[in-house]
């Protein structure tokens, strides 16, 4: 059987689904700092607790994760790991997969180019924090994962590596959003639009709602979920602006009754690896109009509303074109919503276990 050892620092809602269908199928060691209670139920070899620190993610953290993982390969209890950038790159021994969600590289680029430059010195940490482990990690790396085809490709020709080295796996859906799906607030006659996620400045929010507060002519109810280092800014412009209400984080129950309510979804990301929260309106029933990048293309298909890619003031000219037309936004809502039930976690734990076996034959027949 294939012996490989799991290691995240925290148990996420990708892993808590995905990890009990592996555990059947491959000899795993969990590393984590997961608490017990946080860790999905699953027939591991081992689990591997790792006291964290006060900052989980200095490098002393990572070292000492990468340190059981070389210490498991030398003992012969492993064949190869499953990590993230944050800890890859300081392991020496063990050949390693690399799970790339999104890249910080292209991130730090997109903050030197639009961030204020009262901010741009800022960006020195996040550069060594993140950036130069991704960089390792993935030049380092046996094989990576990533959670998409465009960032796979985003990844390959980044790090020069060879395109059977990346292997694309699509992230799932929890099916409670398939559920929360209803065309009748189509017929309603006011529309509400909806954004959630981090409010930073890679998400291209506050862009967004500038230019929204110039067009008072819109009537429609914006709707903002999240929060982030850009909370405060967008605080201060909606402030006299009724139409903007900035919710931050909600219970699953109120999120579940505005996700009902929202028509429009609005998603301004300037990069995404998969895109999770756009996954989730397009199950949730709503029209996503989205900037035309590689990875919107992938994810949303013809189901898109797609905008010029960091063009807010077209994105709100098109908003405006769509909200008469709603028979044409029933029509986008539906489309991506059958387009979402693709995205399942069933999907997902298979795909992986298939990368995961073409990943171990590889690396078994390379070292």
């Amino acid at each position: 059987m294939v012996r490989l050892a799991f290691a995240t620092e925290r148990i996420s809602w990708k892993a808590w689904n995905i990890l009990p269908y592996l555990a059947e199928r491959f000899e795993i060691t969990l590393i984590t700092y997961s608490k017990p209670e946080e860790i999905p139920e699953a027939k591991y070899r081992e689990v591997v607790h790792v006291c964290p620190r006060r900052h989980e993610m200095l490098p002393s953290t990572a070292w000492e994760m990468s340190r059981h993982i070389d210490r498991l390969y030398k003992e012969g209890r492993i064949d190869f790991a499953y990590v993230y950038s944050s800890i890859a790159y300081f392991i020496r021994l063990c050949p390693y997969v690399n799970v790339v969600n999104g890249s910080f590289f292209e991130d730090f680029q997109i903050w030197m180019s639009y961030a204020p430059y009262k901010r741009k010195l800022r960006a020195l940490v996040g550069f060594i924090h993140y950036v130069i482990p991704e960089v390792i990690a993935c030049k380092r790396a046996a094989k990576i994962i990533t959670v998409s085809q465009s960032l796979g490709n985003l990844i390959r020709h980044r790090y020069g590596r060879d395109v059977r080295d990346v292997y694309p796996v699509l992230n799932g859906l929890g099916i409670d959003y398939l559920d929360l799906y209803d065309e009748d607030k189509f017929d309603s006659p006011t529309i509400s639009i909806l954004y959630s996620g981090r409010l930073h400045l890679r998400k291209g929010i506050l862009n967004l709602v500038k230019e929204f507060t110039r067009r008072p002519h819109i009537s429609v109810s914006f709707n903002i979920l999240g929060d982030g280092p850009d909370r405060n800014e967008l605080q201060r412009i909606a402030q006299p602006d009724k139409r903007i209400v900035i919710r931050g984080h909600l219970d699953r129950a109120s999120m579940a009754k505005l996700i009902q309510e929202t028509v429009i979804y609005v998603f301004p990301s300037l990069h995404e690896g998969f895109g999770l929260s756009l996954v989730e309106a397009m199950a949730s029933g709503h029209a996503c109009l989205v900037y035309d990048m590689p990875v919107n293309r992938e994810i949303l298909g013809e189901a898109g509303i797609y905008a010029p890619y960091n063009r807010p003031a077209a994105m709100l000219d098109i908003l405006e074109d769509s909200l008469p037309k709603r028979e044409g936004l029933r029509l986008k809502a539906r489309e991506a919503h059958e387009k979402a039930k693709q995205y399942s976690w069933e999907r997902c734990a298979h795909d992986m276990e298939d990368a995961l076996n073409r990943i171990h034959k590889e690396i078994t027949a390379g070292y």
